[in-house]
């Protein structure tokens, strides 16, 4: 199953230290979300009742989640089979323009930490375009943990104007590329 999430922007959200801080502070609210075991090579262990205790690993499926000031890179956990693709997001990816990525989780139990990443990186950066192949319902897991934890939220895909946004985007990306 190739059940995927996407991001994407036209120019670099990068402009001032602020901008860094930003990045830095959505990676330690994610950190709010992780506990790592005690073995290096075990991966961590999701802090909600909602992730029913699977592991979160570093991009390859082992080790621990990256999540530093200047990178976020986690996925599942090879060991078990429940990991998809990594998701990788740095510093010096949103200083790219027209940055694309996705993150194939097979909707895999990770699935909900990438949907909250996500959601709480457009929190910080709302110039970012998101989209899902779960449609407009494949953020709503992640909106409504990040409501729980951090006390805002919003799904932007259930947001008409920001669907309009993305649309353009794309569109403006195709053009681009063709």
């Amino acid at each position: 199953m190739g059940y995927s999430h996407y991001w994407q922007w036209e120019t670099s959200l990068i402009h001032t230290e602020n901008d860094r801080q930003k990045f830095a502070q959505w990676s330690r609210d994610l950190s709010s979300l992780v506990i790592p075991t005690p073995s290096q090579t075990a991966g961590a262990t999701l802090s909600r009742p909602e992730f029913k205790g699977f592991l979160v690993c570093g991009p390859n499926g082992d080790g621990h989640p990256i999540l530093t000031n200047d990178e976020v890179a986690l996925n599942g956990d090879s060991e078990t089979g429940i990991m998809g693709e990594a998701f990788w997001m740095s510093l010096s990816h949103l200083a790219q323009s027209h940055f694309w990525a996705w993150c194939k989780t097979r909707f895999h139990p990770y699935d909900l930490l990438v949907t909250t990443a996500l959601v709480r990186f457009y929190h910080y950066f709302p110039a970012v375009a998101l989209w899902s192949d779960g449609e407009e319902a494949g953020l709503d897991d992640g909106a409504a943990l990040c409501r729980k934890v951090f006390g805002v939220g919003a799904n932007p895909l259930r947001d008409l104007d920001y669907q309009e946004y993305v649309h353009t985007i794309i569109s403006n990306w195709g053009e681009r590329v063709n």
